[in-house]
């Protein structure tokens, strides 16, 4: 398996042979999943795909900068702006946060 950042071997979206799919059948596809998990096809979008694999993991309690790195994030504070507040205990350790820094809470 590749680590984690290294450039993958082949498609990361294969089709059903294997083979390398296009951007607008790779849509189709989530949208078709989307879909079929009752979303609006409004709402079944590569950010919101994005949105739901990160708040999985942080209300599953990988931690934050973990999680920062798989989306990609150059700094990890963009990641905990979105989503320290599905952390387990994460609008306690939000709080606390926004209360050291002068932010406003919710962070918006």
């Amino acid at each position: 398996a590749a680590a984690l950042g290294a450039p993958q071997e082949g498609p990361w979206c294969p089709g059903e042979a294997g083979e390398r799919i296009s951007r607008r059948a790779a849509l189709r596809a989530l949208k078709a999943a989307g879909a079929r998990a009752g979303l609006p096809s409004k709402k079944a979008t590569w950010l919101t795909l994005r949105h739901t694999f990160a708040t999985t993991l942080v209300t599953a309690g990988v931690p934050l900068f973990s999680v920062s790195k798989w989306l990609g994030h150059s700094n990890s504070k963009t990641t905990e702006t979105h989503y320290a507040a599905f952390a387990p205990h994460g609008p306690t350790v939000a709080q606390a946060a926004a209360a050291l820094t002068g932010a406003d809470w919710p962070l918006t």
